[in-house]
């Protein structure tokens, strides 16, 4: 009986472990305030401040207006180059349109290249555009 409750407590124990290793995605999110309309994908985002939230498990960027997600887009990880204590931000004018390329949260050391736009990231190194902390 003794034999049985120690296997019983192992095999809890081993299962609660996996399944906390199966669910431990980091979800990084801070506020951004942007000084213009600029477009993600093919949605609109206006300028405003906005909860900008990275789930590193599913490689998704998030903008999120209080408890509404405004835009959802896949991005890539990339190394970042430069100014890792600052917002870097992307925002690349292609047409009409102000479009979102990439970002990186200060204090991190990657870049988040938006899917849609990553040839556009590799064109555009020298227009991006550092934002600082909102206050």
């Amino acid at each position: 009986m003794k034999k049985l409750t120690v296997r019983t407590a192992l095999v809890l124990a081993l299962l609660c472990a996996t399944s906390g290793s199966i669910a431990s995605a980091k979800v990084k999110s801070k506020s951004l305030t942007f000084g213009t309309d600029f477009w993600v994908g093919n949605t609109l985002v206006k300028k405003g401040t906005y909860k900008i939230v990275f789930d590193d498990q599913t490689n998704e960027i998030s903008i999120v207006d209080k408890t509404t997600t405004v835009a959802k887009v896949p991005a890539q990880v990339k190394k970042r180059e430069n100014n890792k204590r600052a917002w870097d931000v992307s925002l690349v004018t292609v047409g009409d349109r102000m479009t979102l390329v990439s970002l990186a949260f200060p204090e991190t050391a990657q870049t988040l290249v938006v899917n849609d736009a990553a040839g556009l990231a590799e064109k555009t190194q020298g227009e991006k555009t550092t934002v600082e902390k909102p206050q």
